[in-house]
């Protein structure tokens, strides 16, 4: 199913509200990203924004009512490691600016000269190639978990465990026998108590593969899938109604990846990666990542 591009949210920390605005303007008038920004106007706040998730990328002023000069930069780098930082500052300061792209930031731009198809390019390639970063090092800690052991049950629980955070909020992955029944499952979940919750709804309820949803419909085609928003319940993990569903809502998945997972022309199981409350939906690229995972 087409998956459409995911609005980038970008937090802006910058403390003077003439800048703020000016960069907002020049912002909308970039073609080259679709975006969404909330506005810090302290470094304290910017934390605070970072706390609560879902930013794409960091526009980062370095002096602040509350921090100056490159510890502005390391505070937020410190506390958002995984994140892309573009810094946007009024010091022409060549020094300052090395100093901050070898520490991490994927750019340095200068204030009064930058327009908007500059300043939204950047903050896109920025999100780009902090995203292929990511990728290499989560496939590559990925071949080393699955070179340490032959246990199957150890390997499919490691593999679960290692998509969160970076890929998703949760993680299922089912084997199947010869049957073509469900013979083995791990799950991991970035709540320890709704891991928990998810447990027990499995033992509870367990897989059908003739019921109608996802990861049946992957199990018996062997193509993977991507859903941006689920707007069918049934889709996620039972096509059934009442009791079922409602003890699905409480883990309130909001999209989903199922990827198979193969072998000599054979499926042998699946992966299931979904998204739950606010964090952003799954694009595209999330759907190759897995694939390569699986």
């Amino acid at each position: 199913m087409p998956v459409n591009l995911t609005r980038r949210h970008i937090l802006l920390i910058e403390d003077n509200p003439g800048d703020a605005r000016l960069i907002r303007e020049l912002l909308a008038d970039a073609s080259v990203l679709d975006h969404q920004v909330t506005w810090a106007e302290t470094l304290a706040g910017g934390l605070t924004s970072l706390s609560e998730g879902n930013v794409d990328v960091i526009l980062l002023d370095l002096s602040l009512p509350d921090s100056h000069g490159l510890e502005t930069f390391t505070a937020v780098r410190d506390n958002a490691p995984a994140l892309p930082i573009v810094v946007l500052s009024g010091l022409i300061d060549d020094e300052i600016a090395l100093a901050a792209v070898q520490d991490g930031a994927q750019d340095y731009l200068v204030k009064g000269k930058v327009e908007g198809y500059l300043l939204g390019r950047s903050l896109s390639y920025a999100i780009e190639r902090n995203r292929n970063e990511q990728t290499r090092r989560f496939l590559a800690e990925a071949s080393r978990g699955l070179a340490t052991t032959l246990d199957v049950d150890l390997t499919i629980q490691n593999v679960a465990r290692l998509t969160i955070p970076f890929l998703a909020d949760c993680c299922i992955i089912d084997l199947i026998d010869e049957n073509q029944q469900p013979r083995q499952s791990a799950l991991a979940h970035q709540d320890p108590a709704k891991e928990i919750a998810l447990r027990a709804y499995r033992q509870r309820f367990p897989v059908d593969l003739r019921a109608y949803h996802a990861f049946g419909s992957v199990i018996q085609t062997g193509q993977a899938a991507v859903y941006r928003d689920f707007t069918d319940p049934g889709v996620v993990l039972t096509s059934s109604t009442g009791e079922q569903l409602a003890a699905e809502s409480a883990f309130d998945f909001r999209s989903g990846i199922f990827v198979p997972l193969l072998a000599r022309g054979r499926t042998l199981g699946a992966i299931c990666l979904f998204t739950a409350g606010s964090r952003k939906r799954f694009e595209q690229t999330d759907l190759t990542l897995a694939t390569d995972l699986g």
